[in-house]
């Protein structure tokens, strides 16, 4: 029997991998439209490829995944974080390494880690076919086939479809070929507008671990924070979108938000009336007891009229709490939005009502398979949707081969 897996991102590669393994005797083709393999669902992080986030296990569905939970609550209890940490560093070999944010990354840069599945893939025997835009995909009386742009024909009695979102339209449209409800795309990792002046000229800002609260939803996340250009951005942004996004959208993306700056664990007041007591010779902005950015610091005392030349002997008690608060309680306005990238992650898709889990089996048309970034499944950034790809792609090869098997 033909397996036929279209789209090579990570859940394509995963996918067509497994089944050329352990689908002995049977063809396994992965076609891909661009020139290689993993281009546009590539995360990295310092250049380094995203795989997992270690809270992506079963018991942590609900609140890792917004938009998909229940289904991957199912599936993560085949497949969750510490499976896919075993497979890359201990079944596979590759080194992985933890980050912040809980995210993990392995241990190489991206052309690497290509060059790394394509030998695996090549290895097991995996029909690897590049350059090819599929413009059409019909049942017919024996299977499957497949059109592409270049005027070839390809025929299956298996199709896995890993298309992604974002990428063009034809995955999507097979879906609905096959009677699927396709739900509205609506971008979930954003940078969020803010035109404060506390934040002017500091982009490039990086805070390990900050927490940004919407009062009026009653959210608040920790995680990696980053002053853009325009505003905020990092792990903590991500996060609060893809749980706020369409109350966001209903506001217009205008709306407060509540941001501290300093780790949750941080005490500033003892620690700035330390500064006062035992530096009061040294300069306030010279020395900076918190240890944050020192920009964003000088940012601060600026803010609060704190003399440049002043040491901390001669900053008035009464600015030492208004420090503190300008980094536990800040109170910001946002303004607006632009995308990360518009290859990245997406609510929307293929509805999951209509696919069977755990095989990831369409229920309208036997033998056609859906998984990745086409489902209508969201996860919070760093790593959650990555685990995603793998989780619903091993799901779904393991149906695949105990089908061709049976």
């Amino acid at each position: 029997m033909q397996i036929l897996v279209i789209g090579a991102g990570s859940a394509g590669c995963m996918v067509a991998l497994k089944c050329a393994r352990e689908a002995v005797g049977h063809e396994v083709v992965l076609l891909e439209r661009e020139n290689t393999i993993l281009t546009h669902c590539m995360r990295s992080v310092d250049g380094r490829p995203l795989i997992t986030n270690n809270d992506a296990y079963k018991e942590n569905a609900e609140d890792v995944y917004p938009e998909g939970s229940k289904e991957m609550l199912g599936l993560l209890h085949r497949w969750d974080v510490y499976q896919t940490q075993g497979w890359f560093e201990s079944d596979e070999g590759l080194p992985i390494e933890e980050i912040e944010d809980d995210a993990w990354v392995v241990d190489m840069d991206i052309d690497s880690y290509r060059k790394w599945w394509l030998e695996r893939l090549q290895k097991a025997g995996v029909h690897l076919r590049c350059n090819l835009s599929m413009i059409d995909l019909l049942k017919v009386t024996d299977g499957f086939r497949v059109w592409t742009k270049e005027g070839e024909t390809l025929d299956a009695d298996v199709v896995c479809l890993a298309t992604g979102i974002t990428q063009g339209g034809f995955g999507l449209g097979a879906a609905q070929y096959f009677k699927h409800e396709v739900l509205p795309q609506q971008a979930t990792l954003l940078d969020l507008h803010c035109s404060d002046s506390r934040l002017k000229n500091m982009q490039g800002i990086h805070f390990p671990e900050a927490t940004v609260s919407i009062p009026e939803m009653n959210i608040s996340v920790t995680g990696s924070l980053d002053i853009s250009g325009k505003g905020l951005g990092g792990n903590a942004i991500g996060q609060l979108c893809s749980l706020g996004i369409d109350w966001m959208k209903s506001k217009d993306f205008k709306f407060p938000v509540n941001i501290r700056w300093i780790p949750q664990d941080v005490k500033p007041e003892p620690i700035i009336r330390r500064a006062h007591q035992e530096y009061s010779r040294r300069n306030a902005y010279e020395f900076n007891p918190l240890e944050i950015p020192q920009r964003f610091w000088e940012r601060v005392l600026k803010y609060l009229k704190v003399d440049e030349r002043d040491n901390w002997g001669r900053v008035d008690p009464k600015v030492h709490n208004q420090i503190c608060s300008q980094l536990m309680f800040s109170n910001y306005r946002i303004d607006g939005f632009n995308m990360w990238k518009n290859e990245w992650t997406c609510r929307g898709g293929v509805s999951l009502r209509e696919i069977d889990t755990p095989s990831m089996q369409s229920k309208h048309q036997e033998s056609v398979y859906f998984v990745g970034e086409m489902l209508n499944i969201d996860g919070l950034p760093g790593g959650y949707n990555t685990q995603m790809a793998w989780t619903t792609a091993v799901n779904a090869a393991n149906s695949i081969v105990e089908q061709v098997d049976a």
